[in-house]
């Protein structure tokens, strides 16, 4: 059988542009254990962490440019055990309302 122990610590924070927009921030660390060691591990059990260590922030943006107009940016970095590098995801987007 396989046992998996998973905690996660996390913290984040939004900071308003003056009715303009936001920034929105957030980190979190968790940390997975299994036993045995090498044994594979369901998606399910650890809510798709890998074991070991795994990292993720985000910092995203809106900003209200006019009464029509509004830009998003959002930026996510993620480093886990399985992949050697950190993975950044990189996002914007303009909306325009009619």
């Amino acid at each position: 059988s396989t046992r998996a122990l998973y905690w996660e610590i996390g913290v984040g924070t939004t900071i308003t542009l003056r009715g303009r927009g936001r920034v929105r921030t957030n980190f979190n660390w968790a940390e997975v254990r299994v036993t045995p060691e090498n044994s594979l591990l369901p998606y399910e059990m650890a809510g798709g962490r890998a074991a070991g260590r795994n990292l993720n922030w985000n910092l995203g943006v809106d900003y209200r440019l006019s009464s029509r107009l509004m830009l998003l940016i959002n930026y996510t970095g993620r480093k886990d055990r399985i992949r050697p590098n950190v993975v950044h995801i990189g996002r914007a987007e303009l909306k325009a309302y009619f």
